[in-house]
This record gives structure tokens, C-alpha cells and sequence, in this order.
């Protein structure tokens, strides 16, 4: 009896070992587009919507996504926030076909994933009612 137990406890190991191995082998995103330095030009959006720009709002902010998923945010050239990103591949939109999906830190909001062209990234959030930001 005690080798069965033995056997199931050693396969719930291994199950949890697995299923968890983003916590000890973070992921590496060295071919990914987003990787490098993102200087904010604007958001537009929101319930009513706005746009907002480094002139109307007084500030700079730079985005800075590291190969070994890490991500610092800039403020006016100062650290205001460092993380951990992700990117997953899910249907946020109804429809059959998966974004690519930011994740930064701990957050519950996600972003989708955009490139135009070579320089342009778009990140917009994935709810109703929310913003696009756009990086050139």
C-alpha cells in the first residue's frame, strides 16, 4: 500500500512540478517585436473618449520590455514601475481567432498586441470601454 502511495504522491509532483514550470523557467522572448525601448505617443479611448500625449499630460513615458520578461516603465525618465511581462495567445475578442496577449506583473488587465509596420506598437486593453496606446 505504502508503494502506491509512494507512486501517486511522487505523480502529483511531477503534475504540479509541471504545470508550474513558467515560476522556475520564466519564459524567453529574444525573436519577439515587443522586445526593447517604446516611447509613448498617445491614448485614446475610454467611456468618453479622450486623447491624451506626452504635451496635454506634462509627461514622458517610456516602455522598456527585456528579452528575459521583464518590464520597466519610465516616467519622465525616471523608474515609476518595474514587473515581470507575459505573452499568451488567447480569444478575447468573441471571435475565433487568438490575440496575442500582454500581461504585465500581477495585474488582472490584460493588453492586446498590435505592430504596424516596423516601429508602431499598439497595446490595447481588453475591456470595454478602455484605451489604445500607441508607440512609435
Amino acid at each position: 500500500m505504502s508503494k502506491k502511495l509512494n507512486t501517486i504522491a511522487i505523480l502529483i509532483f511531477v503534475y504540479f512540478f509541471f504545470s508550474r514550470c513558467d515560476l522556475l523557467f520564466p519564459p524567453k522572448y529574444e525573436n519577439h517585436k515587443i522586445i526593447g525601448s517604446w516611447f509613448w505617443l498617445e491614448t485614446f479611448g475610454g467611456f468618453a473618449p479622450t486623447r491624451t500625449t506626452p504635451e496635454t499630460t506634462g509627461y514622458t513615458i517610456i516602455s522598456v520590455f527585456e528579452e528575459d520578461g521583464t518590464y520597466k516603465e519610465y516616467k519622465n525618465n525616471k523608474l515609476y514601475r518595474q514587473a515581470t511581462f507575459k505573452i499568451s495567445y488567447e480569444n478575447i475578442w468573441g471571435d475565433q481567432k487568438k490575440e496575442e496577449i500582454l500581461q504585465k506583473g500581477s495585474s488582472i488587465f490584460k493588453q492586446a498586441i498590435y505592430f504596424f509596420g516596423k516601429d508602431t506598437l499598439l497595446l490595447r486593453d481588453t475591456c470595454i470601454d478602455c484605451n489604445d496606446y500607441k508607440y512609435p
